[in-house]
């Protein structure tokens, strides 16, 4: 094989392995407080859930294979600012009612923080 035969045959490789879509999602996600684990809810079915924590209710929104902080009982409501979580790793925090969401299952993604 010539060198330029190789070389296009790499670049191939290469751009079928970062083509969109190509990771599969996150499977779960964790529904944790101060408490311990509350519930692992699978990604692929909607649904809502209450969390109960210290200031009240949180409740947390699966849909469409992303997760969310849908309302807060804390005053600064800075999960809900998270937004949809949909990559392996997200994580929205109601710190102030001791409740977490994290997303488990799908691959790892490296970055400058954790190289």
């Amino acid at each position: 094989m010539k060198r330029a035969g190789a070389v296009l045959l790499l670049c191939a490789g290469l751009a079928a392995g970062a083509a969109p879509g190509a990771d599969p999602a996150p499977a779960v996600v964790e529904v944790r407080t101060a408490a311990g684990l509350v519930a692992r809810l699978p990604l692929d079915r909607d649904r809502t859930l209450r969390v109960d924590g210290p200031l009240g209710q949180s409740v947390v929104e699966v849909r469409g294979g992303r997760a969310r902080f849908a309302r807060a009982a804390c005053t600064g409501r800075l999960c809900l600012a998270a937004g949809w979580l949909g990559r392996d790793g997200d994580t929205a925090a109601c710190v102030p009612n001791r409740v977490y969401l994290r997303l488990r299952g799908g691959p790892r993604r490296f970055d400058s923080m954790n190289f």
